[in-house]
C-alpha cells in the first residue's frame, strides 16, 4: 500500500518529468550533432569547390598535377575544419557563390597569419 502514498505518486511524477527532459536533451544534442555534422561536411564541400573555381587563376594551384591538387584540397579543407562553425554557417549562407568565395576568403584570413603558416607547412609541400 505503500505505493498509493502522495508523496511516493509525487515521486514517480517527478522522475517521469526527470526522464522526460533528459529524452529531450538526448534528442536536443543529438539534433545539434547532427546539424554540426551537416554544417561540417557542406562547408568541407564548399572548400573544394571554391578551390577548384579559383585553380585556373592561381598559379601555384594551375602548376599541381590532379593528385597533387586533390591533396592539397584535402589538406585545406583539415585545416579550414577549425573555423567556427557560425563561420562556416556564414558561407554557406552566401546566395550566391561569387559571395561564397567572398566570405570563404573572409573566413579564411580571420586568422590570417597562423592560417597562411599552417597551410604552408601542412599543403604546400
Amino acid at each position: 500500500m505503500l505505493h498509493h502514498h502522495p508523496g511516493i505518486r509525487r515521486m514517480k511524477f517527478a522522475l517521469r518529468v526527470l526522464a522526460g527532459a533528459v529524452a529531450l536533451t538526448t534528442v536536443a544534442t543529438a539534433s545539434e550533432a547532427a546539424t554540426s555534422a551537416s554544417i561540417n561536411s557542406q562547408f568541407r564541400s564548399a572548400v573544394a569547390k571554391i578551390l577548384n573555381s579559383v585553380r585556373s587563376g592561381n598559379d601555384y594551384l594551375g602548376g599541381l598535377s590532379n593528385a597533387e591538387f586533390k591533396a592539397f584540397v584535402s589538406c585545406a579543407q583539415g585545416v579550414m575544419d577549425s573555423a567556427p562553425l557560425a563561420r562556416k554557417q556564414y558561407v554557406l549562407a552566401a546566395p550566391n557563390a561569387t559571395v561564397q568565395r567572398q566570405r570563404f576568403d573572409e573566413v579564411s584570413l580571420d586568422n590570417r597569419a597562423a592560417l597562411k603558416q599552417r597551410i604552408t607547412r601542412e599543403c604546400a609541400t
